[in-house]
């Protein structure tokens, strides 16, 4: 969603709505077994984080982690490599940046 430019018009709103963070290692994989209101928080989630990744590192080092994903690194290995955070560190400050974003809305 995030690199098509195309925007999900329902983002917004629900942005301002009451909702619970999945962690991101548990969107991963398959999201077929998710409710209609998780998948929506799951699509939320992972175009926030990717933005937030894109404005944090910018696109050339996103270019270089995909690749690492694209030769099926795992992406914890791929972002300790590329981006020299782990996964953990990652999560941490993006929803940091999430809750700081909250608190200025």
């Amino acid at each position: 969603m995030e690199l098509s430019g195309d925007r999900w018009s329902d983002l917004d709103q629900i942005m301002t709505q009451e909702f619970t963070l999945i962690p991101l290692p548990a969107l991963e994989g398959e999201w077929g077994g998710l409710s209609g209101d998780a998948a929506t928080v799951a699509y939320l989630e992972a175009n926030s984080a990717v933005h937030y990744l894109i404005d944090r590192f910018g696109m050339s080092r996103v270019r270089e982690l995909l690749t690492h994903l694209k030769a099926r690194q795992a992406l914890s290995a791929a972002m300790e490599s590329q981006l020299s955070l782990s996964y953990e560190q990652f999560q941490s400050r993006w929803v940091d940046q999430l809750q700081h974003h909250e608190k200025k809305g």
